[in-house]
């Protein structure tokens, strides 16, 4: 990656150049798969987040954990959302968990089995478009941004939400820049 494209990159956070660099080639190369998720879950407007952290049939989707047979909604905490936090409640099904239909759960598990295959953390629904996140789900966020064509091109030190500020976006394609978070 060229540093004039990337300035003040926080590489201790992306553990050194070579491994930021791998990691914007790797999104580049798989832009239009994950074009195609995002195309599946921009509909499904009640979905904030879809995540996963690569265990099998473990996710997050909105507030709440599924882990095995293990469902556990939460109150988001502080001004990053933390979820799990103490607030957590168990359910005894993901639709009284979520509030979602059968058909909208089936679709975010095979979203989470998706982004679980393309190794990456999350899709998150914000202002500025659809995030979907390879690494750090709180903070110092590295993905793509699926820009709403109604707001303007991210630029350093944008106010992404949830105590993120912009370091850095490069533009991939059409409305779909590589962005890095504090």
């Amino acid at each position: 990656m060229d540093p004039k494209v990337a300035p003040g990159m926080a590489n201790d956070f992306h553990c050194g150049e070579a491994c930021a660099d791998q990691r914007f080639r790797k999104f580049v190369e798989q832009h239009e798969r994950v074009s195609a998720l995002v195309a599946r879950f921009v509909p499904l407007v009640q979905l904030k987040i879809v995540s996963q952290w690569g265990v099998l049939n473990d996710y997050r989707v909105n507030d709440t954990l599924i882990q095995k047979s293990l469902i556990t909604s939460f109150r988001p905490m502080g001004d990053i959302g933390i979820v799990p936090n103490a607030s957590g409640k168990q359910f005894k099904s993901v639709s009284d968990a979520t509030g979602l239909n059968l058909q909208d759960i089936a679709t975010a598990e095979s979203i989470a089995a998706e982004l679980a295959s393309l190794n990456i953390a999350a899709i998150v629904r914000s202002p500025q478009g659809i995030r979907v996140i390879r690494s750090g789900c709180s903070d110092n966020q590295a993905g793509l941004l699926f820009k709403r064509t109604d707001v303007p091109e991210p630029k350093e030190k944008d106010d992404f939400g949830e105590g993120l500020e912009l370091v850095f976006a490069v533009k991939v394609a059409q409305d779909i820049y590589y962005f890095e978070t504090t």
